[in-house]
């Protein structure tokens, strides 16, 4: 005899998928395979979904269920910034222009502005009063739309002409097996000795022509799926640790100009500034603090300095740098691992908050 399969209460399955019951007037499909379709079809089901689980797999799987070309927006671009948007305006006015429907722009600032904020289509601004860069990367979940690609811009970087259409064409090109990639830097306006090897420290691997395949990102250069992190706020650094240094494809042809004006004392004291976060995220995330933080070192003065060497020896701008490059840059080197010490052994202090 043969038994009665029993059908699954709607109610229940929608509280599986969803995490929650049914509201009030919310209309709910009987049929459990019509359900199903329904609910998974839902933005509140994908972002539950990709909450769940932040890896690699999960991203790829949410791709699978729910393709770019299907979603409202191709690109979200998220500019943060500590200060008020008016010390975005360069950048905001270059991009303004180039942003069409399917595209965003999204300025978090942690300071109000006297001046009144222009409507400009697709852009929105969000001001939270107080917040350092780190508090306002660690919103970005809460703030993202339905995107394929989001991507992250300093506020003294200025992008290219053509920079947002040539993304959204590269990002249309990549596989769902690609979960981030990376643009490249140029240094056209900030160039006095320090300025420069400030510059370099950061993005000698990154500089425009770069002759990488692959590199991690920096807040500069970074696009990266939207399905690699979920819906809720982060803890602060987690975006910076799991995030930013993720490797991918190099693309020149979408590039900033990084403008950063500095002397002996700003250099060095700011990159003192970024290795102490640097050293109190690793005290708050990591596993094993100590063994970071001095591996962290040994790479900072040891592997990225002999690379940086290399690439600027091989780059055609290396004639053209100022007498003494390399050197300034270690002495940055030498800061920025003396700030992870610090931070880790201290803690962050208001290092965070002198960051832009």
């Amino acid at each position: 005899m043969n038994k009665i399969k029993p059908q699954r209460d709607p109610a229940d399955l929608h509280k599986v998928l969803l995490g929650r019951p049914p509201t009030a007037g919310e209309s709910v499909p009987l049929d459990a395979g019509r359900l199903v379709d329904h609910l998974t079809g839902l933005p509140e089901y994908r972002n539950r979904f990709r909450a769940a689980d932040p890896s690699d797999d999960n991203a790829r799987m949410s791709i699978a269920l729910w393709p770019p070309e299907e979603r409202a927006f191709s690109l979200q671009i998220v500019l943060a910034s500590a200060e008020s948007w008016s010390k975005c305006r360069s950048v905001i006015e270059r991009l303004a222009p180039q942003l069409v429907p399917g595209t965003l722009l999204t300025v978090l600032c942690g300071e109000e502005d006297e001046a009144d904020w222009t409507d400009i289509p697709h852009t929105e601004l969000r001001v939270y009063p107080g917040y350092s860069v780190f508090q306002l990367r660690a919103l970005i979940p809460t703030v993202l739309r339905e995107t394929a690609w989001v991507a992250l811009i300093e506020d003294h970087a200025v992008p290219d002409a053509d920079w947002v259409e040539t993304a959204v064409a590269v990002a249309s090109r990549l596989g769902p097996e690609v979960l981030a990639f990376t643009g490249t830097a140029t240094n056209q306006v900030s160039t006095t000795p320090w300025s420069w090897a400030n510059f370099l420290f950061n993005f000698t691997q990154h500089l425009a022509p770069s002759a990488e395949r692959e590199l991690p990102a920096t807040v500069a250069t970074s696009f990266f799926r939207r399905d690699l992190v979920g819906a809720q706020s982060m803890p602060v650094f987690w975006m910076e640790r799991h995030i930013l240094g993720r490797r991918g494809p190099v693309f020149n042809e979408v590039r900033v100009d990084h403008v950063q004006h500095t002397g002996w004392w700003a250099a060095s004291t700011h990159v003192f500034d970024n290795g102490r976060v640097s050293g109190a995220s690793i005290r708050r995330l990591a596993e094993s603090p100590r063994r970071e933080v001095f591996g962290s070192i040994y790479v900072v003065l040891g592997r990225r300095m002999a690379q940086i060497a290399r690439s600027l020896r091989a780059h055609p701008i290396s004639g053209n740098l100022p007498r003494g490059t390399v050197v300034r840059i270690w002495w940055i080197g030498f800061c920025h691992s003396l700030g992870v010490l610090f931070g880790a052994v201290v803690g962050g202090g208001t290092a965070h908050k002198r960051l832009e």
